[in-house]
């Protein structure tokens, strides 16, 4: 399965610094209420284009110059040692820091990690619910290897960074993802759908699909494993004959057979 791009990409070890912490409530009913975002900096994420007042305006505003993009990393979520409290890291390059004393900016780095966040873990938050507790991080930020676009010394501009900066899960976090298989009625096409909603650009070029006719093979490198048969499936699969989609929105990999 190729990549869907020639991007290089470099692993590194990162140590976040504490910096602001987000309380909100989430609504999604999926888990528990209270979630923390620590939102941090490392000198390996890297800095966003200067920004201006008015762009930061229209990016708040969904202006139509509202496309401002800023690299940052989110993390897995993890379980505090509280009971009931859901913990997100979400890691900036240092120069947000230094540009947060404005308070528009910060308005929107705030926003823009509670968006992510929700992205990433498939999360709801209550914006009416935000409080920002006195302390510079929910419990401690701890190492962890990530994968970033390879600059070779030019700039990394906000737009591929967004889609390329990416935290490599750890061998705990790897998951069976969920499938099922379809058939059109009239045609009598057989469709299967796997569930990846946390497959993302950068971990897509580490992910190996293997279709036998009667047996379904699928790994993305710390992330999915998946070693099914497929003896539900009305006949065996013509594997010369079936094509794979990775449909970023929704989050699956379509396969049709």
């Amino acid at each position: 399965m190729p990549p869907p791009s020639t991007s290089k990409i470099k692993r590194v070890s990162i140590t976040p610094t504490p910096g602001l912490v987000v309380k909100v409530r989430r609504t999604d009913g999926r888990g528990p209420a209270k979630v923390f975002l620590n939102i941090a900096y490392d000198a390996h994420v890297p800095r966003p284009p200067s920004v201006s007042p008015d762009t930061v305006k229209a990016a708040l505003t969904g202006g139509p110059s509202g496309n401002y993009s800023v690299p940052l990393i989110v993390s897995d979520a993890r379980n505090a040692r509280d009971k009931g409290i859901t913990v997100v890291d979400v890691v900036f390059s240092p120069d947000i820091g230094t540009w947060m004393k404005d308070a528009d900016f910060q308005r929107f780095i705030i926003e823009l990690s509670l968006q992510r966040a929700e992205e990433r873990h498939n999360m709801k938050f209550d914006r009416d619910t935000l409080a920002f507790p006195n302390i510079r991080s929910k419990g401690p930020l701890e190492a962890r290897d990530v994968l970033l676009p390879s600059t070779d010394g030019g700039d990394v501009s906000a737009t591929s960074s967004k889609s390329l900066i990416e935290e490599i899960p750890s061998a705990s976090t790897v998951r069976t993802p969920k499938w099922r298989w379809t058939q059109d009625a009239d045609s009598g096409a057989l469709q299967i759908v796997v569930d990846v909603p946390a497959l993302t650009r950068a971990l897509y070029a580490q992910t190996a699909l293997d279709l036998e006719p009667r047996r379904l093979l699928l790994e993305t490198t710390g992330l999915y494993a998946l070693d099914v048969p497929l003896d539900t499936l009305p006949r065996a699969i013509d594997v010369d004959s079936a094509s794979a989609e990775w449909r970023v929105g929704a989050g699956q990999l379509v396969i049709s057979v």
